[in-house]
């Protein structure tokens, strides 16, 4: 006889790559699992729920509303899928290479076959984490892509396909996020002259990720229209993306304009690669540089703890 197994929820969180958060969320909100309770009144969850919630994470990372699927019994969940069994043996605890991950994915980018890179992709939300997944498949891919574009090993519209694929892969993780009413609002772009918005949306999905509500404005903003948006939605945090260049005097100009627009009861965090080339007037206005999505978690812990 098959021995019943029941975890706790920082095992299923391990086990699912969902938050402990998230997995709340879903359970009280749109009751898509219900967990039993031990004599402690500690939540326990059965292998059935932990199927349950690898196929909502799937599921939702490929657009699907969490509303929509919550109900659905785990069978109706695998014919949506197409593939009955794909996800009831994906045990994240066990050994991960990354690497092979990574080949395959450049290997789709070489074949501009942007739906298989979408679906390596979806298999890494299953075994990592959000921050592993940034950390040991979205930037090495990128920078990889970015390498073999520099020696012409790939063309620019491999690079293009690449970035426009894994952000509308972040934009289907982020939405299976439901924050809670009272959670803090964060605005998320990329200022005055920035056309690149990848890092916008790795801090977006990292933000909803760590329980904030998120608003995000995209690329090429000048700092009136975000601080417009600060205020209309009462914002507790701004965070922008700087990746290239790291001498632009009008973006210089423009983030010192913003340290007078947005009262510093609002939080200005900066990101990217080229940001310590605007140190001096980030430092001006009291900003705060976060280099990595790890410390960006902690200055966002930092804020929610004020």
């Amino acid at each position: 006889m098959k021995e019943f197994v029941e975890y706790p929820i920082n095992v299923v969180a391990k086990l699912t790559g969902l938050t402990s958060h998230l997995i709340r969320a879903w359970e009280k909100r749109y009751r898509a699992i219900e967990p039993a309770r031990t004599a402690s009144n500690r939540r326990v969850y059965t292998e059935e729920s932990v199927e349950k919630l690898k196929l909502l994470k799937l599921l939702t990372s490929k657009g699907y509303s969490i509303g929509n699927v919550a109900a659905l019994s785990i069978s109706r969940l695998r014919e949506m899928l197409g593939q009955p069994e794909h996800l009831h043996h994906i045990p994240t605890l066990e050994p991960k290479n990354e690497g092979d991950l990574i080949t395959r994915c450049l290997k789709a980018i070489e074949e501009y076959d942007s739906q298989k890179l979408e679906t390596e992709l979806v298999r890494s939300s299953l075994q990592f984490t959000v921050p592993e997944m940034f950390d040991k498949v979205i930037t090495p891919l990128m920078h990889r892509t970015g390498d073999l574009w520099r020696v012409g090993k790939m063309r620019p519209a491999h690079e293009h396909l690449a970035t426009e694929t894994v952000k509308k892969f972040l934009r289907g993780v982020q939405s299976a996020y439901a924050p809670h009413s009272a959670a803090p609002t964060m605005v998320i772009a990329s200022p005055l002259n920035q056309l690149h918005d990848l890092g916008a949306h790795m801090i977006t999905l990292t933000a909803a990720s760590e329980g904030w509500k998120t608003v995000f404005l995209g690329s090429n903003l000048p700092a009136e229209d975000i601080a417009a948006a600060a205020l209309r939605v009462n914002a507790r945090a701004i965070a922008l993306s700087i990746v290239y260049p790291d001498d632009d005097s009008h973006l210089s100009s423009d983030i010192q304009k913003l340290g007078i627009l947005v009262p510093k009861t609002i939080k200005i965090i900066f990101g990217g690669q080229s940001v310590y080339g605007y140190k001096k007037e980030i430092d001006g206005i009291g900003g705060i540089v976060a280099n990595n999505m790890s410390a960006l978690r902690n200055v966002m812990h930092g804020i929610r703890r004020k």
